[in-house]
């Protein structure tokens, strides 16, 4: 009188049964008697428990940086959402705010904040390729555009570095797109939109990654002399 109440992946256990029993289907059906399939998240579910898990993190903290709420609602449909394709992932990235939150204090804008952790947690790939791409994501430039045929070398490979961090995106490009077009503003020059050395000031002021001082702090975690 004795039932066990299996939790798996149908179709990654009935592969690895099939490696050695054969056919993995048909020895799995001589062991589990009841099959029941856990429906998919539905995407407003999913909305629900990250918003929830998000006020809960943010209950539990101390002291943060300014809050842009109309601008956090952008980053939240650009950045955040298109990252969390389960609960896990919702529980993931809520277990990392509350250390990151801490350490950060106020010296970031929370909107800030809460997507590029979404991008460590859950896009490591293009996090990875952040720190490499900091100065130029943060540099700006007082002259619009580049052509192909630019003169200016260090222009160039300034544009390489910005297009290498998008395309660390992989698959969810959109996302790495989208966080170069809310958060590092100054990178827009190679689309002829201008943010130039005037800017600077704004978003320091703001604590907003797009200054490279506050990019410095948040991944370093520490200021400078």
């Amino acid at each position: 009188n004795l039932h066990f109440v299996l939790a798996y992946d149908r179709e990654r256990v009935e592969q690895a049964l099939g490696e050695a029993e054969g056919d993995g289907r048909a020895y799995l059906e001589k062991i589990v008697q009841v099959a029941y399939d856990i429906p998919k998240s539905r995407e407003v579910d999913l909305s629900q428990e990250l918003i929830d898990a998000l006020n809960e993190a943010l209950r539990h903290a101390d002291v943060t940086g300014p809050f842009d709420e109309y601008g956090f609602g952008s980053i939240l449909h650009g950045i955040i959402l298109p990252l969390v394709g389960s609960v896990r992932d919702v529980r993931r990235y809520a277990n990392a705010l509350p250390v990151t939150l801490r350490v950060v204090g106020d010296e970031v804008a929370l909107e800030d904040v809460l997507a590029l952790e979404a991008i460590r947690v859950l896009l490591p790939e293009a996090f990875a390729v952040l720190a490499d791409s900091a100065e130029a994501l943060t540099t700006p430039h007082d002259q619009l555009g580049v052509t192909h045929r630019s003169s200016d070398p260090r222009a160039e490979e300034t544009k390489a570095k910005i297009e290498t961090f998008v395309r660390s995106g992989g698959d969810k490009e959109a996302v790495t797109r989208d966080a170069r077009e809310r958060l590092f503003l100054a990178s827009l020059w190679t689309e002829n939109n201008h943010y130039g050395s005037d800017w600077q000031k704004r978003w320091s002021k703001g604590r907003r990654v797009a200054h490279p001082r506050v990019l410095g702090f948040y991944l370093e975690k520490r200021l400078p002399e």
